[in-house]
């Protein structure tokens, strides 16, 4: 029951963060902008003004909130692969390749600004080296870090965004690092973490779903709007309600509000991914090793052993029997399930 509990209060609290506070928002500003619009809709369909009494109602409110908000929550790991550009974006080719020659650049000043490092250091103590190697190194750590943040270690895997970019980077973090494919132990490991760190992973994962959605939720609205603009503009005749027909630009205008809105969701969304994926790098660094006292692993002596570890331990995860470069694990097992011998 404790486990439930646990399951219904984080869920609850992404489905009211992420997911209900845009909806209803939705919901909202569709009834008020779309007021008239909807009235005449009624009274085709129905044949009387009095049915659109019922959109006045919290029922009629809510029940709409309730449900797009669910439709979010179910579609949430489907958002994240657009915005990421595994999905829908990935088919526009110039995106991607915007991507890499950008990261290509970065990779370009910072193999000349290491080069450049280098031959300084060949030259010894002279007046010139002491004088420009601070600020050299100063910069090339400044770039390799904003290239660490913001592109994965390999050119092709970068994505068609800077969102999906960033996050990938923050997946290749522990495997550059330890050894450690993210994506296979990611699930494991989160296991190993303490509740209130986990909550505070849920509380950053909610405040980037929260913009993604309300990023979705604009894009669908400018959408409405465009559709109501091109059908009121071109079809006026379909209308008999002179509130709807006298200014059919009105929703031009909330269809330009829309797409800026989206645009700065969207935005914002890749900014605040930093965040998310700084915990997820720092949940390598701090439990990967809990990880395998839990999988009864004898922890490595030093850093090369432990890449080694996970390597092969990645091999088993990932390929099983399937695996070419697989080598036996040797558990270590606690003392107090050892038999006592003397």
């Amino acid at each position: 029951m404790d486990v439930l509990k646990k399951y219904l209060d984080k869920m609850g609290s992404h489905f009211i963060v992420a997911s209900m506070v845009p909806a209803l928002a939705f919901v909202v500003v569709v009834l008020m902008v779309f007021d008239s619009y909807l009235q005449v809709i009624a009274v085709l369909i129905v044949g009387q003004n009095e049915i659109y009494r019922i959109y006045s109602t919290t029922l009629v409110l809510f029940v709409p909130t309730i449900i797009i908000g669910f439709s979010l929550t179910a579609l949430s790991n489907y958002i994240f692969k657009v915005f990421e550009g595994y999905l829908v974006i990935n088919h526009i080719p110039f995106l991607k390749q915007y991507h890499q020659r950008k990261a290509i650049k970065l990779q370009s000043q910072i193999g000349r600004l290491e080069r450049r490092i280098k031959r300084l250091e060949k030259k010894g103590t002279s007046k010139r080296s002491r004088e420009d190697l601070p600020a050299l190194k100063n910069e090339y750590y400044t770039l390799a870090s904003k290239y660490d943040s913001s592109y994965p270690s390999c050119i092709k895997n970068v994505l068609p965004t800077e969102f999906g970019n960033k996050l990938r980077a923050s997946e290749s973090y522990p495997l550059t690092r330890y050894g450690i494919d993210a994506v296979p132990f990611w699930s494991r490991l989160y296991y190993m973490i303490p509740e209130k760190y986990q909550n505070a992973i849920d509380q950053s994962r909610n405040e980037v779903s929260f913009l993604m959605n309300c990023s979705v939720l604009s894009g669908l609205f400018a959408f409405l709007c465009i559709l109501a603009y091109i059908q009121l503009e071109f079809f006026p005749e379909l209308f008999v309600d002179e509130s709807v027909t006298d200014n059919p630009r009105l929703y031009l205008f909330f269809f330009v509000v829309a797409v800026a809105i989206f645009w700065f969701f969207g935005r914002t969304s890749s900014r605040v991914i930093d965040s998310f994926g700084s915990m997820i790098r720092s949940t390598y660094d701090l439990f990967r090793l809990d990880l395998l006292k839990h999988l009864r692993l004898k922890l490595p002596k030093d850093s090369d052993e432990e890449f080694y570890i996970w390597k092969n331990l990645g091999e088993l995860v990932v390929l099983g029997q399937h695996s070419l470069e697989f080598k036996k694990l040797k558990y270590c097992h606690p003392p107090d399930t050892q038999s006592d011998t003397h």
